[in-house]
């Protein structure tokens, strides 16, 4: 077998190096905010490990210093006050 070539994972491993749903995973593939899988048989479909690793790394993260302010949620949408904490609202 030839390990030179690109490395395939396939969704269980996609999950997990992501921390992301099967769900979330499929809808960003489908808005185009995740890589595309590729095909390896009729009923089968794996992801480029190169291509997973690189969305990750463009992804941002958020320290301590860089959480949201109250009231703002991921990507800076307003909360409503059902979902901000006791000492938020």
């Amino acid at each position: 077998m030839n390990t030179d070539g690109p490395t395939i994972l396939r969704l269980p491993a996609v999950l997990a190096a992501t921390g992301l749903s099967k769900t979330t995973v499929w809808r960003l593939t489908k808005r185009g905010g995740f890589p595309q899988p590729v095909k390896l048989s009729a009923r089968c479909v794996g992801w480029r490990a190169s291509k997973v690793e690189a969305w990750l790394a463009d992804r941002p993260r958020a320290g301590p210093h860089e959480q949201e302010p109250p009231g703002v949620g991921p990507g800076g949408s307003e909360r409503s006050p059902c979902h901000l904490s006791r000492e938020e609202r």
